[in-house]
């Protein structure tokens, strides 16, 4: 929960994917997987204008 305090207060500047990996990583996810997780996810939300 600190880490994502510290991305919440801005003393961690990250675009939310360090913070959601380093969650991961804490709860126990293999770091390889929690890296892949967070980045196939980060992926998932980029949306591309029709126009």
């Amino acid at each position: 929960m600190a880490l994502l305090d510290s991305v919440n207060s801005g003393t961690w500047a990250d675009d939310g994917t360090g913070a959601a990996t380093a969650a991961l990583i804490a709860a126990g996810v293999d770091q390889d997987d929690a890296a892949s997780t967070v980045h196939r996810l980060h992926g998932a939300g980029q949306t591309q204008s029709p126009l």
